[in-house]
Order: structure tokens, then C-alpha cells, then sequence
């Protein structure tokens, strides 16, 4: 989906050290469009993760600024932040679904807690699964699913309270090829419905299947940007 204008995400100069003298992340400045879809690409260790969790508020960054959705994250605490994540949906390379309750629930679950009352969240939860092509595994427990199907779940999950912003960390690092194709697809779908998506992925061919715009990291930097036009131009020769 090309951009509406406004900015989602505004870093500045934003850097994340850890113990000992790790930097995880250092002087990334960048900005995220209202309907873009992004990529972080780079190898495990490069700090897509840590990048993530500070948008998401799970890390703090040392220094710098990190601005989602309007709001400046590092002044945040307690029940803003909470309200700032309930606008937000997370995937992970992991599904991190309740193993105890049906799939259905997983997602319903998610919706309520977002504020939305029981019966419409069971709807949302019926016209999620549908979108993601599990509508017969409602009522089935996670368990009883394969490693893609999990991960469409997860995504379901993530899109029950319409964020405005979706951040995937590695969605298809335990997939194989044909499922993970799956999986960005219905990314792809999310972003076309209008949220924001940003995947950080060390899978060098996610790049070439996406087409999107890509940041590459690496020792906790940006050291490179491609945008979709220009990959456009390269891979028209």
C-alpha cells in the first residue's frame, strides 16, 4: 500500500546499550509512513529485535527519540503505554498462543482485551479465521495445528483490534519456503486493509519476495536503504 502522508514511526538518533558495553542498536534515525510496508532486514545479532521492542515499549532506548503514533514512547509508563500498545499488534517468530483454550478464543480473547465486548470480538475472532483460510479450526486446541497454521493464528491474533500498526519479528524464521510465502501474503493483505506493517527478518530471500522497502542493519545500524522503485529499476536491468 503506498504511504498516506502521516508519520507512524519517527526515530531519532535512538541508541540501545546493554551491560557490559553491548550496543544493540545505535544512532538509527528513520521514518515510518502511515501504510508503508517495511522491512528490516540484516543478520541475527544486527538489532532488528531490540528495534522492535523499543516501539513497542518493552525496551527502553539509552538515548535518542522514538515517536509511535504521535506519542513520544520514552515518556511513557503505566496505563499510557498500555494504551499505546493496545493501538499496536506484535508477531513473532514464535506463535505464543494459549495452549488451553480453543483458537477462536486466542483471538476473541486478544479483541476483549482491547476493550471490545465479548460478542463482537467472537465475530471478529469468526471473520478473522476466514480471512486467514482457518475457519475449521475454531474450535480446535493450538496443539492440534501445524508450525504455519500457529503462525496464521498468531497473525489473526495480532489484526483482532485493527492496529494501527503491526510489527512481525522473524514471522517466518521457523517456516519453510512455500508456508512462509503464505504468511507474507497475508501480510501483505493486512497492509492493503490499511495498518502499517514493519517485519524485521535475517531471511535474505524475504527481501527479494517482498519487494518493499528494506533497511538493512547490521552491528546495530542502518547501512543501507532500498526502496521499491529503485529495486524496481535494478531488477528491470
Amino acid at each position: 500500500m503506498s504511504p498516506g502522508g502521516a508519520v507512524v514511526i519517527r526515530l531519532y538518533k535512538v541508541c540501545k546499550e546493554f551491560t557490559a558495553g553491548r550496543t544493540a542498536v545505535s544512532d538509527v534515525t528513520l521514518n515510518i509512513e502511515r501504510g508503508e510496508f517495511a522491512l528490516l532486514s540484516g543478520p541475527s545479532g544486527a538489532g532488528k529485535t531490540t528495534l522492535l521492542r523499543i516501539l513497542f515499549g518493552q525496551e527502553a532506548a539509552s538515548s535518542g527519540k522514538a515517536v509511535v503514533n504521535g506519542r513520544n514512547i520514552h515518556r511513557m509508563s503505566g496505563a499510557h503505554l498500555a494504551a499505546l500498545r493496545r493501538e499496536l499488534g506484535l508477531v513473532f517468530q514464535d506463535a505464543r498462543l494459549i495452549e488451553r483454550i480453543p483458537v477462536i478464543e486466542n483471538i476473541a480473547l486478544a479483541a476483549e482485551v482491547c476493550g471490545i465486548a465479548r460478542s463482537d470480538a467472537r465475530r471478529r475472532a469468526s471473520e478473522l479465521l476466514e480471512l486467514v483460510g482457518l475457519e475449521h479450526a475454531a474450535g480446535e486446541l493450538p496443539g492440534s495445528l501445524s508450525s504455519g497454521e500457529r503462525q496464521r493464528v498468531s497473525l489473526a491474533r495480532a489484526i483482532a483490534n485493527d492496529p494501527v500498526l503491526l510489527l512481525a519479528d522473524e514471522p517466518t524464521g521457523s517456516l519453510d519456503r512455500a508456508t512462509a510465502l503464505e504468511i507474507l501474503h497475508l501480510l501483505e493483505l493486512v497492509n492493503e486493509a490499511g495498518t502499517t506493517v514493519v517485519v524485521a527478518s535475517h531471511d535474505a530471500g524475504v527481501t527479494s519476495l517482498l519487494g518493499c522497502r528494506t533497511m538493512r542493519m547490521n552491528e546495530g545500524r542502518v547501512v543501507e536503504e532500498v526502496r521499491p522503485e529503485y529495486a524496481a529499476a535494478l531488477a528491470a536491468g
